[in-house]
């Protein structure tokens, strides 16, 4: 289930009878000052099976695991109005003394306030549940007196289609959060078919096995009450219909740091064109002018080994999570992705002008899942930190609902992944960093006329281009590496943290700078 308008189903009310909710997001620390909103299925699920042990342990395993399974699918919420809030305490260290100040430590308490009348109202629409697992529901969610940490105490109630208290979400879609619909809220999900053992596992588990999510879970972007999907905001942005981006899901063991995503990168591109593309120059330039278009887009070179020139070909970009129990920010002042602190979560293709539409390309890419990720290049050599692993494709379409993390719009845009100035630096004349990286970013902007054209929208105007300057921006830049799977560190390109100011908003795409069509130069937007 995604955007699909959703049926009857199963449909639970939760109050929050103190009026907080205290609940920490998977994966994010309690000093973050997050609180997770709407409540997960996955933080759902394993309610459920908590007051099985500790209040219904009587119930039979089975019917319990299915409604667990069940309920940890993506799920519908009607929320009333939240305020966001938070208590600092600082709390004793082993060396704080009575008669003393210091030796203590600021300990944040995040909480969101809301109506204890009011409930927030939980939806699944198409659980495949029979009589008797809806029944163990009903009592299992009777039997639930906290959602979150132990001070969000709930009455939560399972509420049967047709009676007075259920709520048809079809009466009103934009009242709902909705899953699928590509919002900037992600939410934990089951992935399907998610298993007892999945949902029991312990952080500490996690932690231990170098993961950032349990095995079954994934994440699921939830557009935010009143906001449209992002197939109808962006509608009039750009009419083209066929599909322009791919996203694949990286499993490896252990998990791959962010700092070596052009790794990744460049192996998926290697994987993709091996499988996708013919190796010999008449097959290449078979079918005309057009598919042998596409195919070069592909590339990035022509037919004969040039480079593309105008930035419409493929883009293969890595997309990062934070390290499960890693001390420090993952991301620096500015904003950059920490190298040491992430992990490359998902990888993605993007062709501007359409993913090709000859010889089974797109169909071949989509079916990496079986034939795995590479563990080496044709010499063998495996670069430090690389990891192999597998691939599942996660979606198909335009690049706004693939990838929703590079779509605005937004007038402030924050680079996600280094950016590396493509014009050398000079001593004496490039003294000023902030004009050196301006005058870059306004010469690449300038080189993709032809994008803008392509992509039906004004070219982005530069007002002004903060660099970061602090010792955490510098470091989260330079620990990256900065060059290609068989290149040498000789290689590696100055690299900086940077945000955008622009003179109007700017819906993206944006990826600019040296190695951007391998995921450096990446920025996201700054609402």
């Amino acid at each position: 289930m995604t955007g699909d308008v959703p049926g009857a189903g199963l449909q639970v009310h939760v109050r929050y009878l103190h009026g907080q909710v205290r609940a920490t997001p998977w994966n994010v620390a309690l000093n973050s000052g997050e609180v997770e909103w709407p409540p997960s299925p996955w933080r759902i699920a394993r309610a459920l099976l908590s007051v099985w042990h500790l209040r219904r342990p009587g119930f039979d395993a089975a019917l319990v695991e299915r409604v667990a399974a069940a309920v940890a699918e993506p799920a519908w919420y009607l929320t009333p109005e939240t305020r966001q809030g938070h208590t600092r305490h600082y709390l004793p260290l082993s060396t704080h003394r009575r008669d003393a100040t210091g030796g203590t430590a600021k300990a944040l308490d995040p909480h969101l306030s809301i109506d204890p009348s009011a409930p927030v109202v939980v939806h699944w629409p198409s659980p495949d549940l029979g009589e008797a697992e809806v029944e163990v529901a009903r009592e299992l969610f009777a039997a639930v007196t906290y959602l979150g940490r132990a001070e969000s105490v709930v009455e939560a109630r399972l509420v049967l289609p047709g009676t007075a208290e259920h709520v048809d979400p079809g009466s009103d879609l934009s009242s709902w959060w909705r899953p699928g619909a590509g919002g900037a809220t992600r939410v934990l999900c089951g992935d399907g078919g998610v298993t007892r053992s999945q949902l029991e596992v312990a952080p500490a588990d996690i932690r231990k096995a170098k993961l950032s999510l349990p095995q079954g879970a994934r994440w699921v972007d939830y557009a935010e009450p009143g906001s449209p999907t992002v197939a109808t905001s962006r509608a009039g942005e750009n009419s083209r219909t066929a599909p322009t981006a791919i996203r694949w899901r990286l499993s490896t063991t252990p998990e791959m740091r962010g700092g070596i995503g052009v790794l990744a990168t460049e192996a998926l591109r290697r994987l993709a064109l091996g499988r996708a593309l013919p190796r010999e120059r008449e097959k290449l330039l078979a079918g005309g002018v057009g598919a042998q278009r596409q195919r070069e887009l592909l590339r990035g070179k022509t037919v004969e080994n040039d480079p593309v020139r105008d930035h419409m070909h493929a883009s293969w970009f890595w997309l990062g999570d934070p390290l499960w129990g890693v001390d420090g920010a993952s991301r620096s002042p500015m904003g950059l992705a920490h190298p040491r602190r992430t992990v490359v979560r998902d990888l993605a293709l993007w062709v501007p002008e359409g993913l090709p539409t000859v010889d089974g390309i797109t169909a071949t890419l989509a079916g990496l899942v079986d034939n795995g990720y590479p563990s080496a290049g044709a010499s063998g050599y495996v670069p430090e930190g690389f990891v192999s692993g597998s691939l599942q494709v996660m979606g198909v379409g335009d690049w706004s609902q693939v990838i929703p993390e590079l779509a605005g719009p937004a007038d402030t845009w924050v680079a996600e992944t280094p950016y590396l100035p493509v014009r050398h630096r000079k001593q004496k004349r490039d003294a000023d960093v902030e004009r050196y990286v301006e005058d870059d970013v306004r010469r690449e902007l300038a080189h993709r006329s032809r994008l803008w054209e392509v992509l039906g929208v004004q070219a982005p105007e530069v007002v002004s281009v903060e660099v970061g300057v602090t010792p955490a921006d510098q470091e989260a830049a330079r620990l990256h590496r900065r060059y290609r799977w068989s290149q040498s560190a000789a290689s590696r390109r100055d690299a900086f943290a940077v945000r955008l100011h622009l003179a109007r908003p700017f819906p993206g795409p944006l990826s600019l700078g040296a190695l951007s069509h391998f995921g450096f130069g990446r920025f996201r937007p700054e609402r």
